[in-house]
């Protein structure tokens, strides 16, 4: 916005005495406060930041990747490296150029990696890119490599930079006041608590000093920084456990990290995912957890605090996504993002790239005129009204189903004609058969699982006149394997009890190899919600109870038992058991102890996300569409804040 003042020629009686000193020194005062206004600008002068309302698919990558290493730099985008379909590590570098309208063209080949990997990190400082750790199909590296960005916009001339202390993968990176930092990771046989910087200088790297420990080891966990903070969220721990927790510390260059601070948890458990920090807020996309793959796209604002606040829902990407490419960009002012590759299975690879709707140059605000005062235009004359209602709204459990039924209401005194509605299945569940149901008109889908867009072709809705659709998706049931395993464990629970009732959670540990079992170890993390009364090999760490076996026989069965009691309704799923000889595995099913008939507040984490339904018509002012309410099993005034343990 540009302010615009003159000074015009002053009577000459408010130079005389005693008005001179007044006068001068009011106008001192006010070009003080007016030039210190102007200098202030800058500091907070940024558009409005542009939702993620739309995405728009854009020019596909040569070759289906993996890979989270997607940057801009200047005007062009590039993706370095990734993981290949075959499970090869691609070495190339390719870019696309961001053209005015913010389009990219076709992708080229810019460059090659300096060595055969994949899973390192990639960091844009200035005009150079550094690539940290990574795997070469052998080992976990500990290399540290820069290359520069050439003004023909390939990347060349890398060299060797001083090595991380760690060999680290499936780590995260971030440039931020001068100092790239590496967080986590896993070093080839467990996931790290370390954080590390080094200072980016004019020509490489000084060395990496330890600045920081995690609160917990992490893997496959995201990173982003803004205003002095890292911001680090959700991932994978020690115990094969999904995470939402969000970690927000003080960067203080190679200096000791301020102390860890919980910003409010993601809305779900995943990892693989990406976050960036678009128009001054954190912004997550995709990943997954052991259930489901996301497509998911949440915003927190960042406050002056430097903390990011409450998570809310904004459009989602066109396909459920892990393990893929993100970048941002700027233009009008604000920001919008890049989408690159990923996998929708473990191996499913994707070549599509997508972007954001691209924010709109600024209006500029007209000089205000005298313009009388015009006769009321009428309200058109044919207006939908619609909502989308989901039954239940709680958690739902494997097995469970959810009814979505999307409502419409012509208030206007014409009638609507053409109306049209759709409805894309959300991620994690499948069509039900023969569910899909309407009051009028017909409908078309095609496919039955996540994606896939359900529409009803209603026609003409006359005045007052209202209608209904509907649709019932379910949540899959955990597979069976094909052949029972050689070590597994099962867990069973009363399915009803009364507030602070003693319930038992039984486990039977089936060891079906010909062979005994040493040392196994079974865990179970406590449901959200219970408290410990007895069992297991003492009182839960962590909120964890633990056995230990020291010898499990051939072909034999141990059952293992623990009492919790609670107030509210309870899911255990997290449990697992491991031996000595390398042999694992996680429980497929879950239990729920409902208490006094409630249902489940939280569950397992499994959240179903409707991003809305899409609403067409003619009338008399042309076509018109609108976009329902979203719907959320859990709802989030069940589901947010994070649930604590009750131990």
């Amino acid at each position: 916005m540009t302010r615009q003042f003159s000074l015009r020629t002053l009577p000459k009686q408010l130079y005389s005495q005693p008005h001179a000193f007044l006068f001068s020194f009011t106008l001192l005062i006010f070009l003080a406060v007016f030039f210190g206004y102007l200098v202030t600008i800058p500091a907070w002068a940024k558009a409005t930041a542009v939702e993620v309302i739309a995405w728009q698919e854009t020019t596909s990558l040569p070759v289906a990747l993996a890979g989270r290493n997607t940057v801009v730099h200047g005007n062009r985008l590039y993706v370095i490296g990734g993981k290949k379909a075959d499970n090869s590590a691609s070495r190339e570098i390719y870019s696309a150029t961001i053209n005015s309208a913010g389009e990219i063209d076709a992708w080229d080949s810019v460059g090659t990696l300096p060595r055969d990997y994949y899973l390192f990190a990639a960091v844009v400082a200035d005009d150079a890119l550094f690539l940290i750790g990574g795997w070469n199909g052998a080992a976990t590296v500990s290399d540290v490599w820069r290359g520069e960005f050439l003004s023909d916009g390939r990347v060349d001339n890398w060299r060797s930079m001083p090595a991380l202390p760690v060999a680290v993968d499936l780590h995260d990176s971030l440039f931020i006041d001068g100092h790239i930092y590496s967080v986590g990771g896993w070093n080839g046989t467990e996931p790290q608590k370390g954080v590390y910087a080094a200072a980016v200088t004019a020509t490489g790297l000084n060395g990496w000093q330890q600045v920081g420990t995690l609160p917990n080891a992490l893997y496959r966990h995201a990173v982003a920084g803004a205003q002095g903070y890292l911001y680090v969220t959700g991932g994978y721990d020690a115990a094969d456990n999904a995470q939402a927790t969000v970690l927000a510390a003080k960067v203080n260059g190679t200096a000791p990290l301020g102390s860890w601070q919980l910003p409010p948890a993601l809305p779900m458990l995943t990892y693989y995912h990406n976050v960036v920090i678009h128009d001054g807020r954190l912004v997550i996309l995709g990943g997954r957890n052991d259930s489901t793959v996301f497509n998911s796209v949440y915003s927190a604002l960042i406050g002056a605090d430097g903390l990011p606040g409450t998570w809310r829902l904004e459009q989602g990407m066109p396909q459920s996504l892990f393990r893929f490419g993100t970048a941002v960009v700027a233009r009008n002012g604000s920001d919008y993002l890049f989408v690159t590759g990923g996998l929708r299975s473990d191996t499913d690879y994707q070549s599509a790239a997508y972007h954001s709707n691209i924010p709109l140059p600024p209006t500029a605000t007209p000089t205000p005129t005298f313009t009388p005062s015009p006769t009321p235009t009428p309200t058109p004359t044919g207006v939908l009204t619609v909502a989308l209602a989901n039954s239940p709204s709680s958690w739902v459990s494997p097995g469970g189903k959810v009814t979505y039924t999307i409502r419409y209401r012509n208030d206007g005194e014409h009638p609507v004609n053409n109306v049209e509605v759709a409805n894309a299945i959300p991620a994690g569940v499948a069509l039900v058969a023969d569910s899909i149901r309407s009051s009028a008109g017909t409908f078309s889908v095609v496919g039955t699982q996540s994606g896939a867009a359900i529409n009803w072709q209603i026609g003409e809705v006359a005045p007052d006149g209202e209608g209904e659709v509907a649709y019932t998706v379910q949540r899959p049931l955990p597979p069976t394997p094909a052949i029972p395993l050689a070590l597994d464990i099962t867990v069973d629970a009363p399915a009803e009890a009364t507030v602070n009732e003693a319930i038992t959670y039984r486990f039977v540990v089936t060891n079906r190899a010909p062979i005994a079992l040493n040392n196994v170890t079974v865990t179970n993390v406590m449901p959200a919600g219970a408290t410990y009364l007895s069992g297991g090999d003492g009182a839960p760490t962590n909120g964890i109870v633990r056995w230990t076996i020291g010898r499990l026989a051939p072909e034999s069965i141990t059952e293992l038992s623990y009492q919790v009691r609670a107030q509210s309704s309870l899911v255990n799923y997290d449990y697992q058991v491991q031996s000595q000889e390398g042999a694992s595995t996680r429980g497929r099913t879950l239990v729920v102890t409902r208490i006094n008939g409630q249902p489940p507040r939280v569950g397992d984490g499994f959240v179903i996300v409707n991003q809305g339904a899409t609403v067409l018509w003619s009338g008399e002012v042309g076509g018109q569409s609108k976009l329902t309410n979203a719907a959320y099993n859990p709802s989030f005034e069940l589901y947010l804040p994070a649930v604590q343990r009750g131990d």
